[in-house]
């Protein structure tokens, strides 16, 4: 079962660990976002299918919060996977995000970028 957890690291940066898309590769280490208005991202399983949206939140008190949720109504809860929310660190709440073919995170953008140019590779 993999984990991936991810924590917001100053007033402008999402931290993950575990599994992250990140310059053009997955990467298995710590990775930085710029999330100067919070990031929203997708969890992909080993089939590259987004299967959750997961929202990392900075509030006007300076504490970060992250949200977790279905794709859309007809994609269920995948099973196995589990996301919960564990003591602060700091300024930010952590979220461990685990499930047995849990790949990795994206973000919503990159996600939209790699499928455009996935397209534009069929003939």
């Amino acid at each position: 079962m993999k984990t991936i957890t991810m924590y917001g690291a100053s007033d402008d940066l999402v931290e993950i660990n575990g599994g992250a898309w990140y310059d053009g590769g997955w990467t298995a280490g710590d990775e930085e976002y710029g999330a100067f208005d919070g990031l929203d991202m997708f969890a992909l399983d080993e089939a590259d299918v987004p299967r959750l949206r997961v929202s990392a939140i900075y509030s006007r008190s300076g504490c970060w919060g992250f949200a977790v949720g279905l794709l859309d109504e007809e994609r269920p809860w995948p099973d196995g996977w589990e996301a919960t929310i564990r003591q602060s660190k700091g300024h930010s709440t952590v979220l461990v995000l685990s499930g047995p073919d849990l790949k990795g995170i994206i973000t919503e953008d990159t996600w939209e970028e790699r499928q455009e140019n996935i397209d534009s590779w069929v003939l």
